[in-house]
């Protein structure tokens, strides 16, 4: 890659993407713009790891963190949780789709990308700039599937090229003292029973705030069964508080685009 293409990540603020941070600057390497999508719907432990990796990053010559969000047409921040709220409607990930992360993470992602001038002159010049994704190399249905390029980027994914799993990045992100968790919407589509259940035990004002959404997209259609996509968050917890197991160990429905690994 020639030095004047710039290198862009996109940072979840999860294991994958903070490990491949501090793997590249173990490795001499730099980005040239590192941007944060905050949704509105994030923990506070990865609003927290964000900071910390921004300190890391400037510490080390690389710029800070850019966190960008969606906007109205009159230039209004708007959450992926007001939005569902407003349209009584879940987010997509619930109902199978992708249009959430889509929104919500990449569409303000690349309006900054449009109009920073390293990637306006790099299109200028009939160049590329390399997009870096942080899929790690035990997700191989993800990378194997993913482009090398389009009309836009070249895709790089360094931790498939340097064969680096999951516990691999956190222990790179461990050597800086970084300790980041899995990073997804606290009501994302994707999360499994135990999860939701955890978050019902550890923020039961995030599980309620999931459950409003929920209810508020009620009555559902086909095979959605609430928020959960196949399982309802309210019923869930229900069947919980009265100790019956109705729900075994169940695998995502989807990988979700915009959340970063498990958390186990």
């Amino acid at each position: 890659v020639s030095p004047a293409v710039p290198k862009i990540l996109k940072f979840g603020g999860g294991v994958e993407t903070s490990g491949l941070v501090c793997e590249m600057i173990e490795r001499g390497e730099r980005c040239d713009a590192v941007i944060f999508a905050d949704t509105g719907a994030e923990r506070d432990y990865t609003l927290e790891n964000v900071a910390k990796m921004d300190v890391l990053m400037r510490v080390h010559g690389w710029p800070g963190i850019t966190t960008v969000y969606y906007t109205t047409r009159d230039g209004e921040r708007l959450t992926l949780e007001q939005h569902s709220l407003n349209h009584s409607r879940m987010p997509s990930k619930s109902y199978g789709m992708k249009s959430c992360s889509i929104r919500f993470k990449h569409e303000p992602s690349d309006k900054w990308i449009n109009h920073w001038p390293p990637a306006r002159a790099c299109w200028d010049a009939g160049e590329k700039p390399v997009m870096l994704i942080g899929y790690n190399v035990d997700e191989v249905r993800r990378w194997t599937a993913a482009p090398a390029s389009d009309g836009r980027f070249v895709y790089d994914y360094p931790l498939v090229r340097w064969k680096i799993g999951r516990e691999e990045a956190a222990a790179a992100a461990a050597r800086f003292g970084i300790y980041p968790r899995k990073s997804a919407c606290y009501f994302c589509g994707s999360a499994r029973p135990r999860e939701v259940l955890r978050l019902r035990q550890d923020a039961p004002d995030l599980f309620m705030r999931g459950v409003a959404i929920e209810d508020k997209a009620r009555p559902f259609s086909g095979s959605i069964e609430g928020l959960g996509m196949n399982f309802s968050w309210r019923e869930l917890a229900t069947a919980d508080a009265a100790q019956v197991r109705l729900f075994g160990e169940q695998p995502m429905p989807m990988p979700c685009e915009c959340s970063e690994g498990e958390d186990d």
